[in-house]
């Protein structure tokens, strides 16, 4: 009740200009000018638009920044230099008989490049894989049990990253039976050949 006596004692100054504030608002209810909407929803479309991946290569960005990315027909600024893309067009070229096993970071790209000529290993969802998947790629990528753990999985191929698995490809030519098919810069391919 005192809130309510308060209210309704309140000078008729105040009463009045709430009565324009609510007339001020309808104003804007209605809806205002329709070419000041338009402008506003430009202003705000239009960054957004020309930071798209179809766009990113028509702005003038820094020569550092662009060189951060491999040259992709078709695909200007979309992948990084450490994406395996000639890797995986050898491999498209010259598909793997049977399971391939892969760095993870090449497993994004090549879900998009490699299907469905073949499936990968592992790839960065983690939520897709079992903890025991997880923890022989672990094992494998620290060069431990490297042969066993391609028997177990039944991997006919390798793709491996000689910098982020430098342990793994040490270990890759002494185990009996595989063979290198492929070498660049940042990818080796392994076949089984027995």
């Amino acid at each position: 009740m005192p809130i309510v006596a308060q209210s309704w004692s309140k000078p008729r100054s105040i009463l009045k200009q709430a009565e324009n504030a609510d007339a001020r608002a309808a104003r804007r209810r209605s809806g205002g000018s329709p070419v000041a909407n338009l402008l506003i929803v430009v202003l705000i479309a239009l960054p957004v638009l020309l930071v798209q991946p179809w766009m990113k290569h028509t702005l003038p960005l820094p020569q550092p920044y662009q060189d951060m990315f491999t040259d992709v027909p078709g695909g200007p600024q979309l992948f990084s230099k450490g994406t395996p893309v000639d890797a995986t067009e050898y491999l498209l070229q010259s598909p793997c008989e049977g399971n391939l096993f892969n760095e993870m970071g090449y497993g994004s790209y090549m879900t998009w490049a490699y299907y469905p000529a073949g499936q990968i290993f592992i790839d960065p969802r983690v939520e897709l894989y079992p903890l025991e998947q997880w923890e022989d790629y672990a094992a494998m990528t620290r060069g431990q049990q490297v042969g066993s753990l391609l028997d177990k999985y039944a991997i006919d191929c390798a793709m491996i990253d000689v910098h982020y698995q430098q342990q793994m490809a040490e270990v890759m030519p002494n185990l009996p039976g595989w063979q290198r098919t492929y070498q660049d810069d940042e990818t080796e391919i392994w076949r089984r050949t027995q």
